[in-house]
Formats: structure tokens, C-alpha cells, sequence
């Protein structure tokens, strides 16, 4: 059972933060641009699975229905708050550990069945480094859009977003490894390499705070989380 609910979980993970492109994210009202998504979390979802294709046909199908109801019954700009982003990640996880309660055996029948007994670790891995850095960001993201986006620091396109995704990462490392004390060291070079940012007032070196704050402190989190999954799964 723990099998499948992972492997459908790193499947979502990756078709919602990886394959799906901020461009997508912005056209999925279009029809065209809705029904690729789908087929990826369906592809993904099947992969993952090995080839057991009820609990994939079901998951994709509950998520198509949730992503629709996401995109079309709210406006784009309500779709993009962070409540918004919470509700549907968590009805998503929901309907992962539903339909793993339907077919609980369905990667042990799957062509991956054969690594059953040694998947659990490196899934927990994947799906927390996932989680801290390509989630990560639409959640950061949520946080910051309540402030008036002309305190946001402008430079080049997509940077920050790149930024934040190597912090979340470097984080997780440190923490994977037992070297926390590493964040402090990167904590202050960014500090660094943002004075020059940040002196310019008061409003773009609060905005710098509470996004490098929030996006190490979620990082930190699920680091933290993913030890102890990892140390509970495995002997």
C-alpha cells in the first residue's frame, strides 16, 4: 500500500511542478493546453504505477474533475492565491490516498513490482526534495503576491524563481546530511549579495526577508519531515 500511495504521489509531483510549465499554468483555461496537462498526469501516473492501469485511469480522472473545478468556476486571479493552491493540493492528496485505498496492491502488480521492498526510501527522497523545491515555489509565490507587487525586486527574468529553487535545495542537502550549520553560511551570503537590494529602502529589504525567511523555512520543513519518514520506512 505505502508503494503505490508513493509512486502516485512522486507521479503527481512531478507532472504538477515539473512537466507543467509556468506557461501552462498561465493558458490552462485553454482547452488544448487543460487536456495535455491531464495526459501527463496520466502518463505519469501509469509509469509510476508500472502499467496497473485502474488506480492510474482513476487518480487522473478525480484529477482532471479538481483541476477543472480550480480553473473555470474561479477567476484567474483567485485561482493564483494561496488558498486556492492549498485546497487543491490537499483534495489531490486526497484523492491519492483514496484510490491507494481502492487498489492498494497496484505497484506490487505493476512491471515495477520486482523493487517493492527497496523503493520506499528513495521515493520518500524524490517526493520531499519535490516538495521542498519545485512546490516550494508556487507556495512562496502565494505568500508574496498579498504585497504590492511594486516592492518586488526587479532583474532578470525567471531568476528568482531559479534562486529559490537552488536555496530550497541547498537547504534540504544540509539538512539530509546532518549540516545545518551550512544554511547560516548561505543565509548570510545571500544577505550579502543582497545589500545592495536591500539598502535601497525599507520595503524591498522587508520583501527580501519575508521571501528568503519563507522560503528557507518551508525548505527546512519538509527536510525535516522527510528525515523522519525516511528513518521510519526504512530499517
Amino acid at each position: 500500500m505505502l508503494e503505490t500511495f508513493l509512486a502516485l504521489l512522486v507521479a503527481h509531483l512531478l507532472a504538477d511542478f515539473v512537466f507543467q510549465t509556468n506557461t501552462m499554468v498561465r493558458e490552462k483555461r485553454r482547452l488544448d493546453v487543460f487536456a495535455s496537462h491531464v495526459a501527463v498526469v496520466g502518463a505519469a501516473s501509469l509509469f509510476a504505477l508500472g502499467g496497473a492501469w485502474e488506480a492510474a485511469l482513476i487518480v487522473t480522472i478525480i484529477h482532471a474533475i479538481i483541476d477543472a473545478l480550480k480553473t473555470y468556476l474561479l477567476s484567474s486571479h483567485h485561482s493564483r492565491a494561496l488558498w486556492a493552491f492549498t485546497v487543491d493540493q490537499v483534495a489531490h492528496l486526497g484523492s491519492i490516498a483514496w484510490v491507494t485505498l481502492l487498489w492498494p496492491w497496484s505497484f506490487g502488480h505493476g512491471i515495477w513490482g520486482f523493487t517493492t521492498p527497496y523503493m520506499a526510501g528513495p521515493a520518500v527522497l524524490v517526493a520531499g526534495f519535490l516538495i521542498a523545491t519545485a512546490m516550494g515555489g508556487p507556495i512562496v509565490g502565494g505568500l508574496m503576491r498579498r504585497f504590492p507587487q511594486s516592492f518586488a525586486i526587479q532583474g532578470l527574468k525567471n531568476a528568482g524563481r531559479v534562486i529559490g529553487f537552488l536555496e530550497r535545495a541547498f537547504v534540504f542537502f544540509l539538512i539530509l546530511f546532518n549540516s545545518p550549520i551550512g544554511i547560516g553560511f548561505l543565509l548570510t551570503a545571500k544577505s550579502v549579495l543582497r545589500f545592495d537590494t536591500t539598502r535601497k529602502g525599507q520595503h524591498a529589504s522587508e520583501y527580501v526577508i519575508i521571501g528568503t525567511l519563507a522560503s528557507f523555512g518551508w525548505a527546512m520543513g519538509v527536510a525535516f519531515l522527510t528525515k523522519e519518514a525516511f528513518a521510519l520506512i526504512t530499517p
